[in-house]
């Protein structure tokens, strides 16, 4: 396959609609009850940083994406290993969104209907859309994007008559740690999930596209999820969202605006479907990109089919219901993530800094 690039516009969208992804329906900081916006924040400052990393990882060599640079920093052996634990986490990240979609589709709109059958479409699409190329994709969010603004603006206008801001009384909270887990809650999911990007950087422009994409992407889709927080805790309050499995469906299902707007939750669904559909799109084509480089293959079109078919059988498995989903991503996810979201790029970043120090004693 050709190298295909991307505008920083275009990486700016994908960014965007991959941390929006399942965010828009699971929600995230649900610890931080009705401050959940203020740790979304605080979660956005935190990833700044980790995203600044991987900036630096994307321009540290001439290589293409993190595959190349583990095995340049690493060799070929313990490079490797490092790319195996990438791949893993990017599949299994994909797997869970793929359930999330299961799930949600099931329990809203066709809970008498086989699991199967609401699934296949998305999966179908999102081979399409990897063997499309990232440039299909980039064009395709970059238009979309803006359907979705549209939306999201609306619903949040229409969602004024039913809020109450006695929801977020007291304005300055009391207690610290609940916002503070909250944070770490929103960092690990969605912020610290554009790890997935180092896997797909060859696709960026230039050495300043990094920081455009991953900041400017960071910057625009935390402040909207942090709106939706905001927006949702003031249309229902903070007790009635711990207790709902798809929040922003919830807050929108009981908006009536007289007899003539009614069911705007339909817009989350949609919004759902779109990002959902870009988020599974990048881990398939991130897994197929590090298996393509685990063995050696010319391109990853050969692997698109395959590897999304298992991804699809894996989403079975990851969990056995929406409950047990909310509290993996409560209680277990950042735990398991900062593995893969900050320490291997830490031990990715150290390798190349030591390799390169070390590649300036010998010509010295």
């Amino acid at each position: 396959m050709d190298k295909q690039v991307i505008s920083d516009k275009q990486g700016v969208t994908l960014m965007v609609m991959f941390i929006w992804g399942s965010t828009l329906i699971m929600g995230t900081a649900g610890e931080a009850k009705k401050y959940m916006w203020l740790a979304i924040i605080l979660g956005m400052a935190e990833a700044s940083l980790v995203m600044i990393l991987y900036c630096k990882i994307i321009n540290s060599t001439s290589c293409s994406n993190i595959f190349d640079i583990n095995e340049v920093a690493f060799g070929r052996i313990a490079g490797s290993a490092l790319n195996i634990l990438y791949i893993w986490f990017v599949y299994i990240l994909g797997s869970m969104v793929l359930n999330n979609f299961t799930e949600f589709i099931n329990i809203v709109g066709l809970p008498d209907s086989p699991r199967i059958y609401g699934i296949i479409p998305i999966v179908i699409l999102s081979i399409w859309g990897v063997k499309s190329g990232v440039e299909v994709l980039g064009r395709w969010s970059e238009f979309f994007i803006i359907i979705l603004l549209i939306i999201m603006f609306a619903t949040t206008v229409l969602s004024i008559p039913s809020m109450d801001i006695s929801r977020i009384r007291p304005i300055i909270p009391s207690e610290i740690k609940p916002i503070l887990k909250g944070a770490t809650s929103a960092f690990s999911f969605p912020f610290a999930e554009s790890v997935v990007f180092i896997m797909i950087s060859s696709s960026f422009r230039n050495k300043k596209s990094p920081y455009k994409i991953y900041l400017l992407g960071l910057l625009i889709s935390g402040l909207m999820i942090s709106n939706f927080a905001l927006r949702n805790v003031l249309v229902i309050g903070a007790e009635t969202l711990s207790q709902s499995y798809f929040p922003s469906y919830t807050a929108l299902s009981i908006i009536r605006v007289g007899e003539f707007v009614q069911r705007i939750e339909t817009a989350v669904t949609v919004s759902f479907l779109l990002t959902g559909f870009v988020k599974i799109s990048i881990c398939i084509m991130a897994s197929c990109n590090g298996l393509a480089k685990l063995f050696k293959f010319e391109n990853y079109d050969i692997l698109v089919t395959p590897v999304s078919l298992t991804m699809f059988a894996t989403s079975f498995i990851v969990y056995d219901s929406i409950l047990e989903a909310g509290k993996f991503i409560q209680e277990v996810l950042p735990y398991y993530t900062i593995i893969f979201q900050l320490i291997l790029p830490l031990v990715t970043y150290i390798g190349i800094k030591v390799r390169e120090k070390s590649a300036k004693g010998k010509t010295t």
